[in-house]
C-alpha cells in the first residue's frame, strides 16, 4: 500500500512540476524566441535543434539544454569543440538566459518523477502477477 502511495505522490509531483515548467516557459517565451532569433542570425541551427526550436514548448527542453551547453562550452553532438557556436554567449547578456537553469531543472525533475512512477507501477504490476 505504501508503494502505491509513493507512486501516486511521484505522479502528482511530476504533473505539478510539468505545470510549473509550462508557466515558466510561457513567462519567458519572448526571451526564448529572441535568443533563438539572435543565434540564428549568427549561426545556422543543426537540423535536430532547428526542429526543436520550431515546436514551441515541447522543444524548449532540448533547446534550453543546447543553449546551456553552449554557455558552459560543453560537448554537443554534431558540433566540433572548436566551433564558433561556443562564442555566442561572449556577446549576449545573461538577461536572456537567466531563466533557463530553473526551467531545465524543473523539467528534468518532472521527467525523473514521471519515469520513476512508471518504473514503480511496473514493479507493482509484476509483484501482483506473482
Amino acid at each position: 500500500m505504501l508503494i502505491k502511495k509513493l507512486g501516486l505522490f511521484l505522479m502528482c509531483t511530476s504533473i505539478l512540476l510539468f505545470i510549473i515548467s509550462f508557466f515558466s516557459y510561457i513567462l519567458n517565451r519572448k526571451k526564448y524566441k529572441k535568443l533563438i532569433e539572435l543565434f540564428e542570425q549568427q549561426h545556422p541551427l543543426p537540423s535536430p535543434f532547428f526542429f526543436h526550436a520550431s515546436v514551441g514548448f515541447l522543444g524548449a527542453y532540448p533547446m534550453v539544454k543546447f543553449f546551456l551547453r553552449i554557455h558552459k562550452r560543453g560537448k554537443i553532438c554534431m558540433i566540433p569543440s572548436e566551433s564558433k557556436f561556443y562564442d555566442f554567449f561572449d556577446t549576449e547578456s545573461d538577461k536572456l538566459t537567466n531563466w533557463m537553469r530553473f526551467f531545465y531543472k524543473i523539467s528534468f525533475l518532472s521527467m525523473l518523477c514521471f519515469f520513476s512512477a512508471i518504473l514503480l507501477a511496473v514493479v507493482i504490476k509484476i509483484s501482483d502477477i506473482q
